[in-house]
């Protein structure tokens, strides 16, 4: 399954279904179920350090991927379904758990 490395509190803000659209400097033609994990990176603000890090949060569909201007692209993501913290080492770009 293909997952995405997203920083806190952005990855939970998705898994709540707050956050429905995720911008990248770059696109990808794959649509469909897409794992959502927690990067293990957190910045050095206390307010996010209560938050999951390091494991998947959530399962979304990737709907569409729109470039809204050179080297910007809006993922937009749908149906955010939590999953249970299972540990990941994450990586960049899209990649295969």
């Amino acid at each position: 399954m293909l997952a995405l490395s997203i920083r806190q509190p952005h990855a939970s803000m998705i898994a709540s279904g707050v956050k429905t659209i995720e911008y990248r400097s770059w696109g990808t033609k794959h649509r469909g179920d897409l794992l959502i994990v927690a990067a293990a990176y957190v910045p050095r603000l206390k307010q996010h350090r209560d938050l999951v890090r390091g494991c998947v949060v959530c399962l979304v569909k990737l709907v569409d991927v729109i470039e809204v201007e050179p080297r910007v692209h809006a993922w937009i993501l749908s149906e955010p379904r939590l999953f249970p913290s299972i540990p990941v080492r994450g990586k960049q770009r899209l990649w295969t758990v």
